[in-house]
């Protein structure tokens, strides 16, 4: 069969398939939220007070798995992931804010892989992002003042640092109300990751909502 025609020496390479609009769209907010912190990042001494790096917000602790810890299969139980989370969640949203935060729910708990007696647990929280004081009209048509609200990320790792490994174990989201503050600073990621996240727990949250 005869070759299909070679197209000419100067003719410009096929475009590409343009990204669906809902990426875009996620593109374009991801790049604006990591855009809104470059001058916290690059004038830290200019920045806006109102407004606070995510990577400031973080706090750790770390402990060893017991026997006591362990429950029939002999792992650790999870209800102790749940509380050591819970626990430094309180304390990052009381650390970040100043002000006595109250709980109001958790919003996602996943176990990613067991804990072991003996494993060194480490647990990262930060504040994905808040949520301000606001004004919502119930169903009964009453307006409902809302207070400020922290939404607390907390991500656990089993580390091993004499092999230099690390594994992740569990995933878990806790929202504060601050009812003594009036106001709440906003939160500003600085990398794209940190930006997708927030906007998947943000989309997450609307969508439960509804």
């Amino acid at each position: 069969p005869p070759s299909p025609p070679m197209p000419p020496p100067d003719a410009a390479p096929p475009a590409a398939a343009a990204a669906p609009p809902c990426a875009q769209a996620n593109a374009a907010a991801t790049a604006q939220l990591v855009a809104a912190a470059l001058p916290a990042v690059l004038m830290p001494a200019l920045s806006d007070p109102t407004t606070v790096l995510m990577s400031d917000t973080r706090q750790t602790n770390a402990f060893v798995c017991q026997p006591q810890h362990r429950n029939t299969q002999d792992r650790i139980f999870g209800g102790l992931l749940m509380r050591r989370a819970f626990e430094l969640a309180y304390a990052t949203a009381f650390l970040f804010s100043g002000s006595k935060p109250q709980f109001i729910e958790v919003d996602r708990v996943q176990f990613v892989a067991p804990v072991e007696v003996g494993d060194l647990l480490m647990f990262d929280a930060r504040v994905l992002y808040t949520t301000p004081k606001r004004t919502v009209r119930e169903s009964t048509r009453a307006v409902v003042v809302l207070p400020p609200e922290v939404h607390v990320e907390i991500i656990a790792h089993v580390v091993r640092p004499g092999q230099h490994t690390s594994r992740h174990v569990n995933t878990t989201m806790i929202t504060f109300a601050l009812p003594e503050a009036e106001t709440v600073k906003r939160v500003l990621p600085t990398s794209s990751d940190e930006a997708q996240r927030v906007l998947a727990r943000i989309a997450a949250d609307e969508t439960r909502d509804e």
